[in-house]
C-alpha cells in the first residue's frame, strides 16, 4: 500500500482517506522528501485508524493539551537568565557559545521559539545555540560549580530543540579525573519548552555542564531556560522513569518466585528517560533465571475510572514463548490481558498505549513471562496515566503528544510536534486555532 502526494498544495489543510488491507503485522510510515535547495513545510495532523471499517466511518476526537507548572528558585545554581548568566559561565575554546537573548532572535531558518519559559513572552530571556555549523565536532559548554551539600541533587531545567537529529544536548557532570554524560537528547522535539529533571549522585562531582554539539550537517537551534537545582533526588514522577529508589510507588507481587529488577544502563541497554548509563528502568533478565518464570509488576493504586489511558515504553528481546502483557489488578485478582506482545523482539525502545477502566480502586499489572537466556530480557520505562480513553492504535490528533508515533532513526531529519506559532500552518486541523498541535516537516 502506498500513497504519494507531490508539489505545492497551498496553505490549507487537505483531508486524505485511504482504505487498506494487511494480512500480517505491519507499520505505517510517513516519509517526507525534498529536492536539493528547495524550501517549504509539510504538516500532518489528525491521523485516525479504525480496523474492520471503511474510511467513511472515521470520527476524530480531541484530547485536552497538557500544561507545565513552574516552581520558584531554591539555590545559587538556579538561573532564569533574566539578569545574566548567574553562576553559570561559558567555557572557552569549546567551538561556539551559548547566546543570551529574547524572543525570536535565533539566527536559523528553523523558526519556532517566540518566547522564553520564565515570563512566557518576547521580553523574557533564555540561552540559545545556533546549531548551523560549518565543521564537525563543535561544542558549546555552559558550566557551574556544584555547591549542594547533600548525597544527591536534582537538576531541573527547561529545553527547546528544533533541527535534524545530528544536533545534541547533553547534561554532563565533571569529576576530578573524568566527565560523565548523565542525560542526553538529540534531534527535534516538540515545538515548545520541555521539562527535564535529572537526579545526580554528588560523590566526587565538581561541576555541572550543559553541552550542545553540532557538525557540518546540523541546523536549527537548542534553547535552555529556568535551571533549578535542589538537594535530594527528583520527586516529579510523571511519567515514572524509575529514577528514584521509591519506584514511584510501584511494587512487586510478593507471591512471585522472581521479581522485576531495578537496573541502569550498565546492563548494556540504555534507559528511555535519561538515555545514558546513569538512567534506570525495570527489567526481567533471562541471564538471571534458572527456569521459565512469570512475574508481575504493579502500579500504585488508582481511583476508579470509566476510561483512562496508560502509556508505557518497553523493550522486548525474547523467544516465541515469552511475553509482556498488561492487566487490571482488582481485589487481588488479575483481569484479562488488555495488551500483550510475544515472539516479536523490539529493535529498541517502543511505546504502547492501552485504555483501562475499573468500577473501584485498582492497580495495573505488567506481567512478564520469560525463559532463561543470556540475550533475553524485558524492559519497562516511563509509565504514565492520563484521563480519557486512548485513541485507537495509529490514530492521533497530536494535541497531547505523539500517541504511539515515533521518529525514524533511518534519516537525518525529524517530524516536529508543533503549533501555529512554529513556522508551519497558522492553525492546526483539529482545533482550528494557533494553539492546536500538528506534526510538521521543515526544509
Amino acid at each position: 500500500m502506498s500513497l504519494q502526494i507531490t508539489g505545492t498544495q497551498g496553505r490549507v489543510w487537505h483531508k486524505i482517506t485511504l482504505d487498506y488491507e494487511a494480512s500480517e503485522q505491519y507499520q505505517l510510515v510517513f516519509e517526507a522528501k525534498r529536492p536539493p535547495q528547495h524550501g517549504g513545510v509539510i504538516a500532518l495532523d489528525d491521523i485516525y485508524i479504525r480496523e474492520g471499517v471503511s474510511c467513511a466511518d472515521v470520527i476524530t476526537t480531541t484530547l485536552a493539551p497538557t500544561t507545565h507548572p513552574t516552581t520558584p528558585p531554591a539555590s545559587s545554581m538556579d538561573c532564569s537568565f533574566e539578569d545574566g548568566l548567574c553562576n553559570w559561565v561559558q567555557e572557552s575554546e569549546d567551538g561556539f557559545d551559548w547566546t543570551r537573548q529574547q524572543g525570536l532572535q535565533v539566527d536559523t531558518s528553523n523558526k519556532g521559539l517566540l518566547y522564553d519559559h520564565t515570563i512566557g513572552n518576547k521580553h523574557g530571556f533564555y540561552l540559545a545555540l545556533n546549531m548551523s555549523g560549518d565543521k564537525d565536532g563543535e561544542t558549546a559548554v555552559l558550566s557551574a560549580p556544584v555547591n549542594i551539600q547533600a548525597p544527591t541533587m536534582c537538576v531541573g531545567f527547561w529545553y527547546f530543540m528544533q533541527g535534524p537529529s545530528l544536533a545534541k544536548l547533553d547534561l554532563v557532570v565533571k569529576m576530578k579525573t573524568t566527565e560523565l554524560v548523565v542525560w542526553t537528547r538529540k534531534g527535534s522535539k516538540a515545538a515548545e519548552w520541555l521539562k527535564a529533571q535529572v537526579t545526580v549522585n554528588l560523590v566526587d562531582r565538581q561541576r555541572v555542564k550543559f553541552t550542545g554539539s553540532r557538525n557540518a550537517k546540523s541546523s536549527g537551534f537548542i534553547a535552555l531556560d529556568d535551571v533549578r537545582v535542589t538537594p535530594g533526588a527528583c520527586e516529579d514522577h510523571s511519567p515514572c522513569g524509575f529514577e528514584s529508589s521509591s519506584l514511584c510507588g510501584f511494587d512487586q507481587d510478593i507471591s512471585d518466585s522472581t521479581h522485576w529488577l531495578h537496573v541502569n544502563g550498565s546492563t548494556g541497554h540504555l534507559d528511555h528517560t535519561y538515555r545514558t548509563q546513569m538512567g534506570h528502568s525495570m527489567a526481567v533478565l533471562g541471564k538471571e533465571l534458572l527456569k521459565p518464570e512469570v512475574t508481575h509488576f504493579l502500579t500504585p493504586a488508582y481511583s476508579k475510572t470509566t476510561e483512562s489511558c496508560l502509556q508505557f515504553w518497553y523493550w522486548l528481546s525474547a523467544g516465541s514463548g515469552d511475553s509482556l502483557s498488561v492487566h487490571v489488578y482488582l481485589n487481588g485478582e488479575l483481569g484479562p490481558a488488555l495488551w500483550s506482545l510475544s515472539g516479536v523482539p523490539s529493535a529498541g525502545w517502543e511505546v504502547a498505549e492501552v485504555t483501562v477502566s475499573s468500577p473501584a480502586k485498582f492497580r495495573v499489572a505488567f506481567k512478564a513471562k520469560l525463559s532463561p537466556g543470556q540475550e533475553s530480557f524485558i524492559l519497562l520505562d516511563d509509565v504514565s496515566v492520563r484521563n480519557g480513553a486512548c485513541l485507537p492504535t495509529g490514530s492521533c490528533d497530536f494535541e497531547s503528544g505523539l500517541c504511539t508515533w515515533v521518529n525514524s532513526d533511518l534519516d537525518d531529519h525529524d517530524w516536529v510536534h508543533a503549533d501555529g506559532h512554529a513556522g508551519g500552518p497558522l492553525i492546526d486541523h483539529t482545533t482550528h486555532t494557533t494553539d492546536g498541535r500538528e506534526q510538521k516537516k521543515a526544509f
